[in-house]
């Protein structure tokens, strides 16, 4: 194993320990990309990123797979470590795809809210919204 990818899979496993630590699950980056797929065309709607992070994901796991349990050569390259740094900074930011969702979720229920003039109960929804987004953090 060369240095490139010793630091592909330190990075790979940095981010699967804050995506096991935000979804509360066993499998980090396999429990994102299943809610991904769940969700995939609100998806598509919230973040016009969703698509390229879902496909580059998939990938860099795959190549992650390969350097653990098999012996052929995955063709990691720094752009896959680039990506795996930049993704992990927007997980931690709140603003990788299934954060951009859920935010978009909420806009959309103050919105209804707000239309049917329910303001006292957008201020309760908010700030348990809030409460929870820096729960997480």
């Amino acid at each position: 194993m060369n240095d490139l990818e010793i630091e592909f899979l330190e990075e790979y496993k940095a981010l699967d320990i804050l995506l096991k630590d935000v979804l509360s699950s066993d499998s980090g980056v396999t429990s994102y990309i299943n809610k991904m797929s769940e969700s995939y065309g609100q998806g598509m709607q919230a973040d016009p990123d969703w698509a390229v992070a879902f496909k580059r994901l998939k990938t860099v796991r795959h190549k992650r797979n390969i350097l653990s349990h098999e012996d052929d050569d995955p063709g990691v390259v720094e752009d896959d470590i680039d990506f795996v740094c930049t993704f992990r900074e927007r997980v931690l930011s709140h603003r990788d795809p299934l954060a951009l969702l859920r935010a978009r979720s909420v806009i959309i229920q103050v919105r209804i809210m707000l239309r049917r003039n329910r303001k006292k109960r957008v201020i309760r929804y908010l700030r348990r919204f809030l409460f929870r987004l820096f729960w997480l953090f």
